[in-house]
């Protein structure tokens, strides 16, 4: 079993507080300390930052997608719970970037077992051309278009790789979710639609 299970409006969370709050790549930090802002000028524009890890995982990033998907399902409770208060909130989820998150990767030693799985990620990363990765400047000038958009995405993807490794996950899911529709309805004793 687990703990406690929290509840309740993200921003008001206390796990975000403090000592509390999530030590990962990305967390909500905006929510506790921009929040009552916005909300008492029922307006404004929060931008939470993932990657493309956020949909889709490959062997040797487990952890940091657990992270991402986090973010991702955090994003999502926050755009119904501000959206009605007229606060936007996108999501920015940028494939590989020419930064030097990939110089910064802490890689575990190896283990045998996982040579034709971890092992080889890892060796295709090591080698992509620079072309593989997206400008900064580019991904920032995406950013700036959705904050100056009319009506900005809830999810902003930058880089053709990401957006194709994205549309790649997502009909392997439909896919799969499709296939196992008559066995998820009888669940609830219910024929499949």
């Amino acid at each position: 079993m687990h703990g406690a299970t929290p509840g309740g409006p993200v921003p008001a969370s206390p796990r975000l507080e403090g000592d509390k709050a999530p030590r990962s790549g990305s967390h909500p930090g905006a929510c506790p300390r921009h929040g009552p802002v916005l909300r008492a000028q029922r307006g404004g524009h929060i931008l939470q930052g993932s990657s493309y890890y956020g949909r889709v995982a490959h062997p040797g990033v487990g952890l940091l997608a657990a992270t991402e998907y986090a973010v991702e399902g955090l994003t999502d409770a926050l755009i119904g719970e501000l959206e009605p208060l007229g606060i936007t909130v996108t999501l920015v989820e940028p494939g590989p970037t020419a930064t030097a998150c990939v110089a910064d990767l802490e890689v575990a030693d190896p283990i045998d077992d996982y040579d034709r799985t971890v092992r080889e990620v890892q060796k295709a990363i090591g080698v992509l051309p620079p072309e593989a990765f997206s400008p900064a400047d580019g991904v920032a000038a995406a950013v700036l278009a959705a904050v100056d958009a009319d009506r900005p995405p809830r999810r902003l993807v930058t880089g053709s790789f990401a957006v194709d490794e994205i549309r790649l996950a997502l009909r392997g899911q439909m896919e799969e979710l499709e296939a196992w529709l008559a066995t998820a309805a009888a669940v609830d004793g219910t024929a499949a639609a």
